[in-house]
């Protein structure tokens, strides 16, 4: 089978492997982040945090009050993008299950 994966430490590779050791990752879906970021609600999964206001933050950042995520929307030829900045309680070490999953 000829698939894409994803080494952890590495760039996506193409390569040839077993079904039972396919690695999949979600999707980041932009659209829902965008509808959170809108209704001041942090865009992390599991989290229910309310964002700050960007106007207070010189670069126009909003933080969620609860995971501290940073959360900002730009416009770049017509369409518009969530980009995080993720706390550390967000990101992953070589051996740690994904975020929603841990203890």
């Amino acid at each position: 089978m000829l698939t894409w994966y994803r080494d952890t430490g590495a760039q996506p590779q193409l390569r040839f492997l077993e079904p039972d050791h396919l690695l999949f990752e979600r999707m980041f879906d932009r659209w829902a982040a965008l509808a959170h970021i809108r209704a001041s609600k942090c865009a992390c999964a599991g989290c229910s945090g309310e964002l700050t206001d960007p106007r207070r933050s010189r670069g126009g950042w909003s933080f969620c009050r609860i995971c501290h995520c940073a959360w900002k929307t730009s416009t770049i030829d017509g369409q518009e993008y969530a980009t995080a900045i993720h706390a550390p309680a967000h990101t992953l070490g070589p051996i740690d299950p994904p975020a929603g999953k841990r203890s």
